[in-house]
């Protein structure tokens, strides 16, 4: 089964590479699950996605119907916060 927030992870050249830190690694380390997993509480899958339209803001993912960029290590601890309701 599918979390309730499905994170799209964008694999396009433009977010490859701007990717100044390991996108796909720092997810899965931060979840604990790997790219096409859930996470045993059923909150967040992980996902490949196309281009997502935002490569003026790479690199970036799509949470549900929200776009985040510009992402880093810090960024990403702070929306899996914000999504777990920290």
């Amino acid at each position: 089964p599918r979390g309730r927030h499905i994170i799209q992870i964008c694999k396009d050249v433009p977010c490859y590479l701007n990717d100044g830190f390991d996108l796909v690694a720092t997810l899965e380390k931060l979840l604990g699950i790997k790219v096409g997993e859930t996470t045993e509480d059923g909150l967040f899958t992980l996902e490949y996605s196309s281009c997502l339209g935002h490569c003026d803001i790479s690199p970036v993912i799509r949470v549900n119907n929200t776009t985040y960029g510009h992402l880093n290590p810090k960024k990403m601890k702070a929306i899996l916060a914000e999504l777990r309701g920290e």
